[in-house]
């Protein structure tokens, strides 16, 4: 299927990077579904990762216990200059650490 071949291509262009392949797993667009989630767990051990909120769409204030995604990328502008701009203001942890306390 197209969702397999997306997945094992990923996995296969890491190791072939030389990248250790990450335990997370993000629908293209955050767009899912519970078959698609489900799958992602019982067939390849992956943990979706979703967000409710994207600093770059504005679409509300940073929250106490927000998964906030950003794009460390050029595409992401907005959401990064909004990041630094509070970052003062919040106690970040990474993902591992959200799932481990």
């Amino acid at each position: 299927s197209n969702f397999q071949k997306e997945i094992l291509d990923l996995e296969k262009l890491l190791i072939v990077n030389k990248q250790t392949p990450s335990i997370f797993f993000r629908f293209p667009g955050l767009i899912s579904n519970e078959k698609l989630i489900r799958s992602l767990i019982e067939k390849y051990s992956l943990i979706a990762l979703g967000t409710n909120n994207w600093l770059a769409k504005k679409e509300k204030n940073i929250e106490n216990n927000d998964i906030i995604l950003i794009h460390g990328n050029l595409n992401e502008h907005k959401g990064i200059e909004l990041m630094n701009k509070n970052i003062d203001r919040y106690k970040l942890e990474s993902i591992l650490e959200a799932f481990y306390e």
